[in-house]
């Protein structure tokens, strides 16, 4: 099979950096979250996909963060201007940004954000403390915060407010007269009443006195937190009386104690928490207690028709069993005893051995089968063999060894040019770890679950090193048409990584279309080399750039235009020394 990966490693197992430095930690956490953000677009920080390049790789100007240029995006004195084909901006003064939401593409303008802000998709515009635009109907509403306040049904000249559809005013906050469903007077905190020949009522005091009449009968009253009485029913702290589901309840010391009766006399209880509480089927007490067929004395003991349980001896009736704690249990199938004991297809004399159905231990050596696997254990269980459908060992600590016996015939399918499996998923792999900190992990799996594009999808995976010193990854993915079992596409990628000099490198390749890409970095953008399909740029700080492609072209700069060389087959060459163009 064709190797994987001649150099991997990738946008970041972040997790990996956590032990580390804090400047590896910082420069990690840029690289794979900072970067992708919309907020560094006109930088070369920025590696996400919303900004779409246009302009050649070798034309960029990398001054940054004094300038930076790679059309469409640039800035200068980064953060304070930049601009792209998404947005425009002058901080804090000025910016635009094109919006991309469920309403469509749209503009937002900011002045002195967040002070002004101005929404052309939805029609709202700001500029602190005015507030103006149209609703979801068109009709225009304006506010001067908080003094005006005016829009289609409402107006508001604090402290006067009016709606133009009721016979609705008032005085903020002092005095509201509503008549939308109803009328309702207030003289805010001191009353509320509203009118009505079906229902009436008061309000006092913000609600905390008043009374409701409904068809001419007295509903509810109260004075809280004293008392509210309501349809017969009365509540207070220290006393209430209410009937509930054809029960009368009484509650004192608020629900402390209490006694609830039913109007035909079949229920009754009464308690006193924490001491006790009776009813018709129970008595329960901190130490004692008695409920139909169950009797208790804590923690004496407990007694039920199948189950008797004291501190140290035990029987139940149901399981046919007894126990006597710690000497023995027994049922119809078991006797333990702290040395030896049998159950079922299982039996024991500690520490000597143990002996199941299919599996045999001592302390020098065990044998365990479970299905297709057979474990061997050898000293105690530090050293062992494993066969079956998966083959391995293991001598702790030195080495760990799991391997699916079917996993080799698998990696071969991924150079097959026909699918040679109908198989819906299938899952194998080639596990080993040394020394309890490297491993070196393989896995190939396949699934049919791409219905969109009908293909079946077969993918390997290889994880090798540890997380603290160097760490290596790869991934290749081969695509079979669901109709025709023929390979349809190849690809890979993978990183690595080596801390003690914050190397990185990166790469991903589509085989079936000849395309590859490949990235390398020493701390971030300290040295950064990158190669697309044969094309190279390098970045050294500070501000130093090299471009070179397939055809003959090169060109080398030193802060720009400091120096620059290029050297074009088409258009020859150029230099230029101090910002001044010295060959053409």
């Amino acid at each position: 099979m064709r190797k994987l990966g001649t150099g991997n490693i990738g946008t970041g197992n972040i997790s990996t950096l956590a032990t580390l430095s804090k400047l590896l930690a910082v420069v990690a956490l840029l690289e794979s979250v900072g970067c992708h953000m919309r907020e560094f677009s006109s930088t070369p920080l920025y590696s996400g996909s919303d900004v779409k390049f246009t302009g050649a790789v070798e034309d960029r100007v990398n001054l940054w963060p004094l300038a930076y240029w790679r059309e469409p995006v640039g800035s200068i004195a980064w953060p304070l201007v930049s601009w792209g084909d998404d947005h425009l901006a002058f901080r804090p003064v000025w910016s635009q940004y094109k919006q991309r939401g469920s309403w469509g593409v749209y503009d937002e303008f900011n002045l002195f954000w967040p002070i002004g802000q101005f929404d052309t998709k939805h029609r709202k515009y700001r500029f602190f403390p005015f507030f103006w635009g149209k609703d979801h109907d068109g009709d225009p509403n304006f506010c001067l915060f908080p003094a005006l306040w005016w829009n289609d049904d409402f107006k508001g000249v604090l402290p006067f407010w009016w709606m133009d559809n009721a016979d609705s005013f008032g005085i903020f906050p002092l005095y509201w007269h509503i008549n939308i469903r109803g009328s309702i007077d207030m003289l805010f905190p001191l009353y509320g009443y509203w009118p009505g020949e079906e229902s009436n009522g008061l309000w006092a005091f913000c609600g905390l006195a008043g009374y409701e009449r409904q068809n001419g009968k007295l509903a509810n009253h109260r004075i809280l937190p004293l008392y509210l009485w309501s349809k017969g029913n009365f509540y207070s702290i220290p006393y209430s009386r209410y009937e509930c589901d054809e029960r009368i309840k009484s509650r004192i010391l608020c629900g402390l104690a209490g006694a609830n009766s039913s109007t035909n006399g079949e229920y009754e209880a009464s308690w006193l928490f924490p001491l006790y509480y009776h009813d018709t089927n129970k008595l329960v007490t901190p130490l004692f207690g008695k409920s139909g067929d169950y009797s208790w004395v804590m923690p004496l003991y407990y007694n039920d028709d199948e189950l008797f349980l004291t501190m140290l001896y035990g029987r139940n009736k149901k399981e046919g069993s007894d126990w006597l704690f710690p000497l023995f249990y027994r049922d119809k199938e078991s006797f333990v005893t702290p040395l030896f004991g049998k159950s079922g297809d299982t039996e024991w004399l500690f520490p000597l051995y143990m002996q199941e159905k299919n599996s045999f231990y001592t302390i020098p050596y065990g044998r365990q089968v479970s299905g297709a696997y057979t474990n061997t254990y050898f000293a105690a269980g530090l050293a062992g063999v494993k066969s079956g459908k998966e083959e391995g060992g293991w001598l702790f600590p030195l080495f760990d060894y799991e391997k699916s016996a079917d996993f080799d015939e698998k990696l071969a399918w991924l150079d097959a040019e026909q699918l040679p499996t109908r198989e819906k998923h299938f899952w194998t792999q080639d596990k080993r770890t040394h020394l309890l900190v490297s491993d070196n992990d393989r896995w190939v799996y396949g699934d049919d679950n791409n219905r969109a594009d009908n293909t079946y999808k077969m993918t390997y995976r290889h994880k090798m090193g540890n997380r603290l010193l160097f760490r290596r990854e790869t991934k290749r993915r081969v695509k079979f048409d669901l109709a025709t079992r023929r390979r349809v596409s190849d690809t890979e990628e993978g990183w690595h990584l080596f801390l003690p000099f914050g190397y990185y490198h990166e790469w991903n390749a589509d085989v079936t279309k000849g395309t590859c890409r490949r990235r390398h970095s020493v701390l971030w953008k300290l040295w950064d080399w990158e190669e697309r399909d044969g094309d190279v740029s390098l970045d050294v700080f500070p501000g130093f750039t090299y471009d070179s492609k397939k055809d003959g072209y090169v060109k080398t700069s030193l802060l720009w235009r400091l120096f620059r060389y290029e050297n074009d087959p088409e258009n020859g060459k150029k230099v230029d020394l101090l910002f001044i163009p010295v060959w053409r």
